[in-house]
């Protein structure tokens, strides 16, 4: 699981354990195994050593907001809540989902006044999104998910371009151009730092990149 949490009601416990969706899937795990496997954890079955369960339920997270917020309202229908993809970047929805309620509520209201439900009068809805901050939210909900995709794939490459680029400190490998073109800190920027730096931090690196390679390279020519 990514995190758990476990807080205390007024006469009960809630435990909880989340984990992406595609992570399950590509490992074979079923949902309810990653929380049992929380209650196993030493520091945690001590804690509810006896208890007696009381309500479980399982729920989706929508990560990431959407894309074009017009698909938030069509002819006779708007989507609020989970439905509209309405989450904090730290994916809490509760607050966001009342909001939005709230908006949607707004936005009837103004179609029954037109007595027209057509998506051009349900427009008004992306305003009253406006009012509540929403639009804000799915903003930055969809920047906090982009970056985690591109840190996810960075973390999946990190440890075999750290273990090829501390070999080539330590071993004083005899490489080929061909083979590797670039120093070792031009292998650490192009791997690991180009992919996901903004372009006032790649300009003055790649060109610091720029000449620690060819540096490197007349060096390895005179070996």
């Amino acid at each position: 699981a990514y995190y758990t949490e476990l807080y205390t009601n007024r006469d009960s416990l809630s435990l909880t354990a989340e984990a992406p969706l595609d992570v399950l899937q590509a490992c074979g795990v079923p949902a309810y195994d990653v929380l049992a496997a929380r209650e196993r954890h030493p520091y945690i079955a001590r804690l509810i050593q006896g208890a007696k369960l009381r309500e479980y339920q399982a729920h989706l997270i929508p990560w990431g907001g959407v894309d074009d917020l017009s698909c938030l309202y069509g002819n006779g229908v708007l989507l609020a809540g989970d439905a509209g993809k309405f989450t904090t970047e730290d994916g809490v929805g509760s607050w966001p989902a009342m909001a939005s309620g709230v908006a949607a509520a707004r936005a009837v209201k103004h179609a029954c006044e037109k007595g027209d439900f057509s998506q051009a009068t349900l427009a008004a809805y992306r305003d009253f999104l406006d009012e509540e901050g929403l639009i804000e939210t799915q903003r930055e909900a969809r920047q906090a998910w982009q970056h985690e995709g591109w840190y996810h794939k960075i973390r999946r490459r990190y440890p075999d371009h750290l273990l090829r680029i501390a070999r080539r400190y330590f071993d004083d490998w005899l490489m080929e151009e061909a083979e590797h073109p670039y120093s070792p800190w031009g292998e650490l920027y192009h791997g690991l730092i180009k992919p996901v730096a903004p372009w006032y931090v790649r300009w003055p690196l790649g060109l610091a990149t720029w000449v620690d390679t060819r540096r490197w390279r007349r060096h390895q020519a005179r070996k």
